[in-house]
């Protein structure tokens, strides 16, 4: 049943509770804002204003929210700093505790997962967030607190005025006795409304035919399988973002559930799952409509259908935060993942392997060479080197990945390395102008290490927070006299300059500390190359400073033919 009233006889006599199955807390100060600009234009108006739907679940003890946490939520923050501007003896303070933010004396809203750390938070106890929900509410709470301050200094009545028009806010409330009807109905309305999530509509796809042919036996599962991968997905989120441990392929503003799923569905191996791009359309209407649809009439090969699903989708989910949590202690997962910034194509399989624990399962007949040297070699050759966005086999290799063998994983990766990277047509990459290739840092950073102990993840990170560089040795746009340096003229200086041999790492101040220099300045002058945090510009220096020799095409050459040596060597076909 659905009704209107306003916030306050909303609230009266209620209690609500986030379920574990929804996501975690995911507003930030824009909506925050946003939602401070439709209580000041209520205020300013003088008139109600409509906040939108809110879906319940009614059960014993509770109101279960299954729409309308966000701004229930928030509005509860905003309620509490607001009352926190007045004395405690103050009537509208003790009144609107009452009808707005407690019944008896816990809060109306439990916030699920993160009620301590809210009750804690609101106590003003000095917390230290453990999820990228509770950094969010964090935020958000202060941010309330600061709005809810300014508005009691130019004038307290105020307060008054802000709390009165919130009270009057106008909501439409749907309340179901069951979650599977009441999540078709958030699908309903939302789709008239904000634009779902792909992760949305399978979960209400999913639970209409648990709903409709199997009597709801499946919505608790549904539920919670959903919940995990929603909260994997802050997870991978947070983790994927901060400093030193930032992910390109994951931190960016467009990476959504919808990646979440497509990754999975690339990774599945039903008979119905059989595209390699898993684009949003392909998985709900070529995919999972279908697929359903066709099972409806027998039931248990529906029921294991979506159970099969629906688990897998939360493993994978799952091994997905495993894996990026793996990257704080695993150098070599964090050289591959955040150093060189694995290609999303290979995302789907590299996760489901991980969740197998096959990354480091050995390849057969093959020393020291594991799945994830397999990987990485496909990264740097295929991805990297001849930098196109190749799909189908390793898109078929995807979707048998779930249940293949080690040995034909070995060997389909094998094959597309050869097929679309060999020896020769590498060789002939990196003999030519490469700067702007994603393979210079990874080739340029092993290759500092070979011979040495390698890099611990610490290390790493320190490197990445200054910001990893490609630095020309021989300027771009040089001062000196081409034939001094070897080359015939500037047509042919500009052949060479953006080979690998001509290229350094360093980090971003270091190259801009050295972008107006001479090769020899910059090796010579103990500020520059010889105090690089990176091993490689050093070891240039400390040889030119014992030879003396100039470094000039010659050097470019010999410098070329030994990175692509060890290249070859170091991402060698098994």
């Amino acid at each position: 049943m659905s009704n209107t009233s306003p916030l306050q006889s909303f609230l009266a006599g209620k209690a609500f509770i986030i379920p574990k199955y929804q996501r975690d807390y995911a507003w930030t100060k824009e909506e925050v804002g946003e939602l401070f600009g439709d209580v000041q234009e209520a205020l300013d108006a003088g008139t109600s204003h409509y906040l939108g739907t809110v879906v319940l679940v009614q059960t014993t003890t509770a109101y279960e929210v299954v729409d309308g946490q966000q701004r229930l939520s928030t509005l509860m923050l905003f309620v509490h700093s607001l009352l926190m501007q007045l004395d405690n003896t103050d009537p509208v303070r003790i009144a609107d505790q009452i009808y707005l933010l407690k019944k008896g004396d816990v809060l109306k809203l439990d916030f699920g997962v993160n009620q301590s750390f809210v009750i804690d938070m609101l106590a003003g106890r000095e917390l230290k967030p453990s999820t990228g929900g509770q950094r969010r509410l964090k935020e958000v709470y202060q941010y309330c607190c600061e709005r809810a301050h300014a508005i009691a200094a130019t004038n307290r009545n105020n307060i008054y005025s802000w709390l009165e028009t919130i009270k009057n806010l106008e909501i439409i409330q749907f309340i179901e006795e069951n979650s599977g009807r009441a999540i078709r109905i958030f699908q309903s309305i939302n789709d008239r409304g904000r634009q779902l999530t792909d992760m949305d509509k399978a979960k209400a796809l999913l639970v209409l035919y648990s709903n409709r042919f199997l009597h709801e036996e499946l919505d608790t599962q549904i539920n919670d399988a959903f919940g995990a991968c929603f909260a994997a997905f802050d997870r991978v989120r947070e983790q994927a973002h901060q400093d030193g441990y930032k992910i390109d392929t994951i931190d960016r503003k467009d990476f959504s559930e919808n990646d979440f799923l497509r990754y999975h569905y690339l990774a599945y191996d039903a008979q119905e799952a059989n595209d390699f791009y898993g684009y949003s359309d392909i998985i709900l209407n070529q995919f999972l409509k279908p697929a359903l649809r066709d099972r409806k009439d027998d039931h248990v090969q529906l029921r294991a259908f979506i159970s099969n699903y629906v688990q897998d989708l939360e493993n994978f989910a799952r091994a997905f935060a495993s894996l990026i949590d793996a990257t704080r202690s695993d150098a070599r997962l964090f050289t591959l993942l955040v150093v060189h910034g694995l290609a999303a194509r290979l995302y789907p399989l590299m996760i489901r392997l991980f969740e197998r624990n096959l990354l480091y399962h050995p390849i057969p007949d093959q020393d020291q060479f594991d799945i994830l040297s397999a990987i990485t070699c496909v990264d740097l050759r295929v991805y990297k080197i001849r930098g196109t966005d190749l799909a189908k086999d390793i898109g078929n290799l995807s979707h048998a990945s779930r249940t293949a063998a080690v040995s034909d994983i070995a060997a389909r990766l094998r094959a597309f390395v050869i097929n679309f990277m060999p020896d020769g047509l590498m060789q002939t990459h990196l003999g030519g102008r490469i700067y702007k290739s994603g393979a210079v840092v990874p080739i340029l950073l092993a290759f500092e290490q070979n011979g040495t102990q390698a890099y611990s993840v610490q290390r790493l990170v320190e490197l990445v927070q200054r910001g990893p560089t490609q630095e020309h040795i021989l300027a771009q746009e040089p001062s000196f006299d081409y034939t001094v340096r070897g080359f015939e003229n500037q047509t042919e200086f500009e052949e060479y300059i953006d080979r690998i041999g001509n290229l350094s790492l360093l980090t971003a101040a270091e190259n801009s500390r050295c972008s107006h220099y001479s090769a020899e300045i910059k090796m010579s002058r103990p500020e520059l190359y010889l105090s690089s945090n990176f091993a490689g510009p050093r070891r240039l220096a400390q040889e030119f400073n014992v030879s003396g020799a100039a470094f000039d095409k010659t050097a470019v050459i010999t410098r070329t033919k030994e990175l692509t040596e060890f290249a070859l060597a170091n991402w060698s076909i098994w």
